[in-house]
């Protein structure tokens, strides 16, 4: 059975905080001296994404800023960026999709599969937004005592884990282990050049695999007379059918009006690519995520957009929509390989 376990994330003065911005947080927290592991290969693709992310905090033109990146990423993370072709415009359209609901009256933000996300400690002007972040333990246990000491948290923050069963399954030698620095169809962003996903030229992930992430009980995690902002970013490509419908059952049953969830995704051709994340392999994939949101969590508007219609605009520091890009609708994406964000809102 699973275990949850819900607690209060810690709070530190001022001075610790602003020491912590000065020296990009580098030195952070007490627990970073002391450095743990993460036991599921899922939990690792958390501390990948934070490496994105402090890669991106270190360009001049960057973005978004995560002072936590470094500590969060850790010596492991720091060692295998996801790839910011993905995280960057991913996080930034995340960011933006909760300010702009923040401004239409949602006080709630709960993170489906949070990793090591900083948006309680990043993300300022928000002042009565309450976050919620869950996750597998193991992601908290070495999440947590990193923060500790650490700067403020600039909105109240929660967390809800549950603990992962060992599971073992017959890999073959062929299986692909890690996402590549850019999409496996799209030229790649610095040379021009075309990348694919090949077994040879990625390194292996030597954490155990074990079972996926499941739709754990969301019930508890945050109120639901309030508007919610729910974001699962990389996280449905590594749900079953069935476990990714239940997370949609919970997720419209703890949703008021005016909630709205965003995550990314991949159509359903992406299964017969076997693709493998730091030996998390994608068993979710789906043309019709519009639909299932609107026919199992009972949500209203919706739409899927085509990843390449996203646009990182660094000269102005944002992302912008290409709106000559059509809906990425289940009759765009069948047969096609398609990285997706998906929005959807309660109306």
């Amino acid at each position: 059975p699973c275990i949850y376990m819900l607690h209060a994330g810690s709070r530190r003065g001022p001075v610790r905080a602003a020491l912590a911005m000065c020296v990009g947080s580098s030195a952070l927290g007490s627990g970073a001296l002391n450095e743990r592991s993460v036991e599921t290969a899922h939990s690792f693709t958390g501390r990948m994404c934070a490496a994105s992310r402090l890669e991106e905090t270190r360009r001049p033109d960057s973005l978004f800023s995560d002072p936590l990146a470094y500590t969060l990423a850790g010596k492991e993370g720091r060692a295998q960026p996801m790839g910011g072709w993905i995280m960057v415009p991913r996080t930034r359209f995340g960011d933006d999709f909760l300010r702009d609901h923040y401004t239409r009256g949602a006080r709630q933000l709960v993170l489906l599969g949070a990793g090591f996300d900083a948006r309680a400690y990043r993300m300022s002007g928000l002042p009565e937004l309450r976050v919620y972040e869950v996750d597998q333990m193991t992601t908290f246990e070495v999440k947590e005592p990193l923060l500790t000491g650490g700067p403020h948290s600039q909105v109240m923050r929660r967390t809800l884990g549950w603990t992962a069963r060992p599971f073992m399954p017959q890999v073959s030698r062929s299986q692909w282990r890690l996402a590549p620095p850019s999409p496996p169809s799209s030229p790649d962003r610095a040379s021009g050049r075309r990348r694919c996903w090949r077994p040879d030229s990625i390194p292996r992930c030597r954490r155990p695999i074990r079972e996926p992430p499941r739709a754990a009980s969301l019930h508890g995690c945050c109120c639901e007379q309030v508007p919610t902002v729910w974001l699962a970013e990389g996280l449905l490509m590594y749900l079953s059918a069935a476990d990714a419908a239940d997370l949609m059952k919970q997720v419209g049953q703890l949703s008021a009006r005016g909630s709205a969830v965003f995550h990314d995704a991949v159509s359903a051709e992406y299964l017969n690519a076997r693709v493998s994340v730091a030996g998390a392999p994608f068993i979710g994939a789906s043309d019709e995520y519009v639909n299932m949101w609107r026919s199992i969590g009972g949500f209203g508007s919706g739409y899927a957009h085509d990843f390449r219609a996203i646009k990182v605009d660094r000269a102005r520091r944002r992302i912008d929509v290409d709106r000559r890009w059509p809906e990425a609708t289940a009759a765009r994406c069948a047969g096609q390989q398609v990285v997706l964000f998906v929005e959807v809102e309660m109306e």
